[in-house]
């Protein structure tokens, strides 16, 4: 008896975060187009098809990134659940410390411009390099 097993060439999206972080660690680079992410190993680019800001059931891939599915997916066999899950919580967190540093940047642009005001207004020199966290809550509560 001979089982056939058909090659899945979507990516479903409940996946796309561990697969991705599966492929970073695997020495890829990531880059994210218009309508698709370019993932890329030395001379080997794969391409998984996707416009920004649009959340799809599934995405359809290349055929190298096909490849790498079906690897990932061989392990994701042998190593269980936790292996998807571990790599899932690894690029969450990467994404809330992405979160984390664009807010802090936008705080740095408020004190910097209000900063400049009060030099403005006051004469007195500020210096940047001393703007914390919490001088900035502090900054804007007044």
């Amino acid at each position: 008896m001979t089982e056939h097993i058909n090659t899945i060439s979507r990516l479903p999206n409940e996946l796309c975060p561990a697969f991705m972080e599966w492929c970073v660690r695997g020495g890829h680079e990531i880059k994210i187009k218009k309508d698709r992410v370019v993932i890329r190993k030395g001379a080997k680019t794969g391409e998984i098809f996707a416009k920004r800001g649009q959340i799809q059931p599934s995405y359809v891939m290349s055929d190298y990134m096909i490849e790498r599915f079906k690897l990932f997916s061989m392990q994701w066999l042998k190593y269980g659940k936790s292996f998807v899950n571990d790599l899932d919580n690894s690029m969450m967190s990467k994404f809330v410390e992405v979160h984390r540093q664009i807010n802090l940047a936008k705080v740095k642009v408020l004190l910097k411009a209000n900063a400049t005001c009060m030099d403005l207004l006051s004469s007195k020199p500020v210096n940047l390099a001393n703007i914390t966290v919490l001088n900035t809550v502090n900054v804007l509560a007044n």
